[in-house]
């Protein structure tokens, strides 16, 4: 009977053991699961704001570069020089009758 109970105290370590790592696993996996879903709420929270701003920049760059808007040509200092096209279509000094 002395090997029964050996037995059966050797059987209750091994399944308070096997809990004690079960409870570790399942407990560090809810804490790995909880900072995932909260990183995911942030970039939820900033993705839209920061697309439409990427956007709004790519966008107004475009303005600035495209030879079809002429952004720079038009700015007073931005590159056109003497005699460029804000001198021409403002009509320049003394140039009107």
């Amino acid at each position: 009977m002395a090997d029964t109970s050996g037995l059966v105290s050797l059987a209750g370590a091994v399944i308070s053991a096997g809990a004690a790592v079960t409870t570790v696993v399942l407990t560090r996996r809810a804490a790995a699961r909880e900072r995932q879903e909260a990183a995911a709420e942030l970039a939820l929270r900033y993705r839209e704001p920061l697309v439409h701003a990427a956007f709004n920049l790519q966008t107004r760059l475009n303005n600035i570069v495209s030879p079809d808007h002429r952004f720079l040509q038009r700015v007073p200092g931005g590159g056109a020089g003497a005699g460029g096209p804000l001198q021409e279509a403002g009509g320049g000094a003394g140039g009107g009758g």
